[in-house]
């Protein structure tokens, strides 16, 4: 929708808005609605209406960790910075361990520049790229192969049924989960595996039965439309590794270009200080205003690194120093 021309935008908003004001309730339709409103405010900089919107996609929504993460950039964007990263902690709890966030680290390497937490800064980088540079290499060794499309989804198809361990293994169980986060990928493949199920359930059937000519046509007839559903599933693995090769590749370089501004920045803070030693712009980090005082609908407590799922989504990371005026 960054593309829409402003009247465009308006005229799409509100056809969203009749659907969501449809009698016959869609909860699927109405999601969709809520998280385009969203992003278009996003994209319009209009980020507390973007907020508005994302505070509609319920807990229990499959969305809700999409528009959590969402959220912690209009949260950014805005300058609130304990709530974005607030939500970055839930997205990193246990609870979501198999999820998918990468970019996740390089907001959080952005918000603490922002603040002029260098070193913080940097150790997140290092951080993103411990956990994502591996995978981003697998996944292009992977699609460097001179192969059939189909031999994509073969190989995920062996990790599910002889997962690998060690090292390796741990990788290629992640791009197993990162490819089936593709929903149209996860349909096909639970296909497979209900054929293969079935065809399971055929061979160990009475010998009378395997015999027979119904047993030869039905295994026949599910193993032709396995090899066709393992063709559509290959294309849509390789379409998503690719995808998600380029996408690690711009995050990769987006670190590299945080930790180069964090070092410039210090050393611009170094240089400015050496000329003067004693101005007071030259203090980097002061501390900021915070209170543990809340509303009556909430309960200060402190984190200890425990999570409680009644909790996730209304994390606050206080940062207490900084260089942010006004916090």
């Amino acid at each position: 929708w960054r593309s829409l021309a402003p009247d465009d935008a308006t005229r799409m908003e509100a056809l969203l808005h009749q659907v969501l004001a449809a009698p016959d309730r869609d909860d699927r339709l109405r999601e969709m609605s809520f998280f385009q409103l969203a992003r278009t405010h996003y994209a319009h900089k209009q980020f507390r209406y973007a907020l508005f919107y994302y505070d509609h996609i319920g807990r229990d929504s499959e969305g809700w960790l999409e528009a959590l993460f969402e959220k912690s950039w209009a949260n950014f964007r805005l300058g609130d910075f304990k709530k974005a990263l607030g939500n970055l902690i839930t997205l990193d709890s246990p609870f979501f361990a198999d999820e998918y966030f990468p970019e996740s680290l390089i907001l959080k390497a952005v918000t603490y520049f922002e603040n002029c937490r260098y070193p913080e800064s940097n150790q997140i980088v290092a951080d993103f790229k411990k956990r994502y540079e591996p995978l981003f290499k697998e996944i292009d060794n992977l699609l460097k192969k001179a192969q059939a499309p189909d031999a994509y989804y073969r190989q995920l198809l062996a990790i599910q049924q002889a997962p690998p361990s060690g090292e390796s293994g741990k990788l290629l169980k992640r791009i197993l989960n990162l490819a089936l986060s593709d929903k149209d990928l996860k349909v096909l493949n639970a296909s497979v595996l209900e054929i293969d199920r079935e065809l399971s359930r055929i061979a160990k059937a009475k010998e009378a039965f395997t015999r027979s000519k119904l047993a030869e046509r039905l295994t026949l007839l599910l193993k032709q439309r396995k090899e066709d559903l393992m063709k559509q599933a290959g294309l849509l693995t390789q379409k998503r590794l690719e995808s998600e090769r380029k996408a690690l590749a711009e995050l990769l370089s987006m670190g590299a270009r945080i930790t180069l501004e964090n070092t410039t920045a210090e050393k611009n803070m170094l240089e400015a200080t050496r000329l003067d030693p004693n101005s007071r712009s030259n203090v980097a980090l002061i501390e900021y205003d915070w209170t543990p005082a809340t509303d009556d609908e909430k309960l200060y407590w402190p984190y200890d690194g425990e999570y409680w799922r009644d909790e996730l989504g209304t994390y606050e990371y206080t940062l207490t120093y900084g260089c942010r005026k006004g916090q």
